[in-house]
């Protein structure tokens, strides 16, 4: 049965794709952290990356897309009347 490949739930620091990329090829996360932080700086391709693998990539605890937390919150905050400024 082949692996699947999750955004880690437990070793996060930002949205767990370098964490999950770690455990689904059995590197240390730490190595994956470095090569992505690499690849923002020599060009900016890794954040590109890092977002879409975040948005449709499913979370290992939940399932949820990061897509459905963007969209959530949208339609939480949509609602939301502005207030006139004061003055």
């Amino acid at each position: 049965m082949a692996a699947k490949f999750y955004r880690s739930h437990d070793d996060k620091v930002i949205g767990g794709v370098c964490g999950g990329i770690a455990k689904y090829f059995h590197f240390d996360p730490t190595i994956v952290r470095l090569v992505a932080a690499a690849s923002v700086l020599l060009g900016g391709v890794g954040i590109v990356g890092y977002v879409l693998l975040w948005l449709f990539t499913p979370d290992s605890a939940t399932g949820d897309l990061g897509a459905d937390n963007v969209i959530s919150f949208y339609e939480a905050h949509r609602d939301r009347s502005a207030t006139p400024p004061r003055g």
